[in-house]
């Protein structure tokens, strides 16, 4: 991994894109309001009784079971907790979602693209979400996405307490895998990708470079995945000492 000099796409936030920004958060929004009137699918019905039940105290797959991994019962435990039960909190925390993800398409898709490009992914990605209907709101992928949104953006601006944000950014994808278990495959995107050069790609022949060297990199993957396994351990020893390592 030789180091480069140049820089890969840096930041650069400038009022044109604020303005850019705000006008396509303003069209999801609009787009998103059908979404109140949602009603809740099977899916996320499993999810309420399931969450309900953890906080009355209920031990997943002992008391309370499904097959899919424990995140998104955890979730929406703390939806059940802030609204309750009731039908429309699934449209509505589809809606925050939706706001936030797009804020993160915008930003990842400029990085790479430039605003204009940004701007129609970010109105895709909102246009086909909302015209999914139910049945894609609040999901399990819904979720695992914006974590691993905020771990490549953690990993990316690392500039201000770098080995923090790097242990953060390694927990976010814990919490991702626990969602789904194939989270993993976002590691080395994660790791990798925010310190490629692809400024090249623009010439010929194009090419693409690392700005960053091995004995640079490496200290951050393993802090990176230090934290990843915090948030995997951490999940197995809660289900260790609630005796329901079996059930598991």
């Amino acid at each position: 991994m030789a180091e480069h000099s140049s820089n890969s796409s840096p930041f650069v936030v400038s009022a044109r894109s604020r303005a850019w920004l705000a006008a396509i958060l303003a069209f999801v929004a609009f787009r998103a309001i059908p979404s109140l009137c949602y009603p809740v699918g099977r899916d996320q019905a499993t999810y309420f009784v399931i969450g309900q039940g953890l906080l009355e105290g209920k031990q997943l797959y002992r008391d309370l079971w499904d097959n899919k991994p424990p995140g998104i019962f955890y979730i929406f435990a703390v939806i059940v907790k802030a609204f309750g039960a009731v039908m429309w909190s699934v449209g509505l925390v589809d809606i925050l979602w939706l706001l936030v993800v797009s804020y993160f398409v915008f930003r990842f898709a400029e990085r790479y693209l430039g605003t204009g490009a940004a701007v129609i992914a970010t109105g895709v990605n909102a246009t086909w979400h909302v015209s999914a209907g139910y049945w894609e709101a609040a999901q399990t992928e819904t979720f695992l996405m914006l974590f691993v949104f905020v771990s490549f953006f953690l990993v990316a601006r690392g500039k201000r307490w770098p080995k923090l944000r790097l242990f953060a950014a390694g927990l976010f994808l814990g919490a991702a895998f626990w969602l789904k278990y194939n989270a993993i495959v976002f590691l080395p995107f994660i790791l990798i990708l925010p310190f490629l050069d692809t400024s090249g790609l623009d010439e010929k022949p194009r090419r693409v470079a690392i700005t960053i060297s091995w004995k640079d990199w490496l200290p951050k993957a393993v802090i990176f995945t230090a934290g990843f396994g915090v948030t995997v351990v951490g999940v197995l020893g809660q289900f260790w000492l609630a005796s329901s390592w079996e059930a598991l």
